[in-house]
C-alpha cells in the first residue's frame, strides 16, 4: 500500500460491516481509522419510570371506582340500593309521607296539608295542628297527646286505637327529648304521630326550637 509521502506500507485496512474500518498491522503515523457514532442516547431513570406509572394507575384506578358509583345507581335515577333519605320525602311502605316541623317558641304548624311551615299564632286553634308556646310546652288542636312506643311502621295502628278511645294522658309536652312519641289529633280529625328529633328548647332567645317528624291518616 502506498502512503501519501510515496513510502509503501504493508499494512492493510478492511471494511466491516457497514463502514466500521479495523487495522491490521501498524500504519504509518498516528491516523486512526475507525467508525464514529454520533448518535444520541436518552436515558430514562427508575424515579421518573416509577412516576409515570404512578399517574397511569391512579387514572385507571379513579376511572374503575367512577364506573361503580354510576353504574350502581338505577336507571330511572333514583338512588342505589340501601340508601336513605330524610325524613322530608321518605315514604313508608303505607304510602304516608313522613313530615319534618319545625318550631319555635310562639309558631304553629298545619300538619294536615303538604305545607307545614312554622307561622306565628297565639295556639294550636283553627288550623294549626301544633303549636309550641312561650314556656316550650306543645299543644295539639284535638285537646292532647297520648304517650306512644313501638317502630314507626306500626304507629297507624297504634295511634287510631289511642285517639278512638278519647282519653289522652297529655294535655300538653315538652317536646325535648329526642327519640320520644306521642299520638294527636288533627283539626281535621285525622289521626297524628310525632317523634322528636332533635330540641333545643334552653335559650331565653327566639332561637329555642324543636323539630319534629309527623305522619297522619284518616282515622
Amino acid at each position: 500500500m502506498t502512503g501519501p509521502d510515496g513510502t509503501q506500507s504493508d499494512n492493510d485496512a478492511r471494511v466491516q460491516g457497514s463502514g466500521t474500518v479495523y487495522q491490521v498491522g501498524q500504519i504509518r503515523g498516528d491516523a486512526r481509522m475507525g467508525n464514529i457514532d454520533n448518535s444520541r442516547r436518552t436515558t430514562v431513570s427508575l424515579g421518573t419510570f416509577g412516576v409515570v406509572v404512578g399517574v397511569v394507575m391512579t387514572l385507571v384506578i379513579g376511572f374503575a371506582v367512577w364506573k361503580f358509583v354510576v353504574t350502581d345507581a338505577q336507571p330511572d335515577g333514583s338512588p342505589p340500593a340501601g340508601a336513605t333519605t330524610s325524613s322530608e320525602t321518605r315514604t313508608p311502605p303505607d304510602g304516608v309521607r313522613t313530615k319534618e316541623v319545625r318550631l319555635t317558641r310562639g309558631t304553629g304548624a298545619d300538619v294536615d296539608g303538604n305545607d307545614v311551615a312554622a307561622t306565628p299564632g297565639p295556639g294550636a286553634i283553627g288550623e294549626i295542628d301544633l303549636h309550641l308556646g312561650e314556656f316550650n310546652l306543645l299543644h295539639a288542636n284535638g285537646g292532647g297527646f297520648y304517650d306512644d312506643r313501638g317502630p314507626e311502621q306500626q304507629a297507624q295502628q297504634r295511634c287510631t286505637a289511642a285517639v278512638a278511645g278519647g282519653k289522652y294522658t297529655d294535655e300538653a309536652i315538652l317536646p325535648a327529648a329526642p327519640g320520644t312519641q306521642h299520638c294527636f289529633a288533627t283539626s281535621d280529625g285525622q289521626v297524628g304521630w310525632l317523634r322528636v328529633k332533635s330540641a333545643e328548647l334552653a335559650s331565653v332567645n327566639s332561637d329555642a326550637f324543636t323539630v319534629l317528624a309527623v305522619r297522619v291518616w284518616r282515622p
